[in-house]
């Protein structure tokens, strides 16, 4: 399986449906559309571009508690893209795939917060042989505490090292980060 994969240096523990057509509470169904075999081409051409889309179902993945888990948000981000690249070549090694998986790392935003580091915008796209499609997006239970960290840093103890004090912008942008956070995993 994908989640004992030697090229996932940690353990996949489970994966969470977040998505209304996972949790049978969509009203429309999800349905599969198999853009990989010709008939698909055939019927959409006559499609506008709006009505050629694949709706996605996202799916939340959890992997093991460990050290190799850093304690600074912006290296979480990076750990995330890398888990999931290894996630969707480990998926495109298997012999008997047919599927698409493609990493994702930008969303549609307006405004400066789409470059801060801290952003959580990695995503893993999947397309499995018989039509469906998959967002899958690496939940880390720490990420919320170094959130609100950035947000409202603890009092500093006399004789400590600590990060240097945030910024009003890195405040600004952790708080929408934070927002973001809650309304995906929590």
């Amino acid at each position: 399986t994908i989640s004992s994969s030697s090229e996932i240096p940690l353990t996949l523990t489970n994966i969470q449906p977040s998505s209304p057509y996972l949790r049978h509470t969509s009203v429309f169904p999800a349905i599969p559309v198999t853009a990989l075999s010709s008939s698909f081409h055939t019927w959409s051409s006559g499609l506008p571009l709006s009505m050629r889309y694949i709706p996605s179902s996202d799916i939340i993945l959890h992997f093991e508690k460990s050290t190799s888990w850093p304690d600074d948000i912006y290296a979480i981000q990076s750990v995330k893209l890398a888990l999931l690249e290894a996630l969707a070549r480990a998926l495109l090694s298997k012999a008997d795939w047919n599927g698409a998986a493609h990493i994702i790392t930008g969303e549609i935003h307006t405004g400066e917060f789409e470059d801060w580091p801290g952003r959580d915008k990695a995503v893993l796209e999947i397309i499995t042989p018989e039509g469906f499609a998959f967002h899958a997006r690496i939940y880390h239970d720490r990420e919320a505490v170094l959130l609100r960290r950035i947000i409202s840093p603890p009092p500093k103890l006399p004789n400590t090292l600590s990060n240097p004090p945030s910024t009003a912008r890195e405040k600004y942008f952790a708080t929408h980060a934070l927002h973001v956070h809650v309304r995906r995993y929590i």
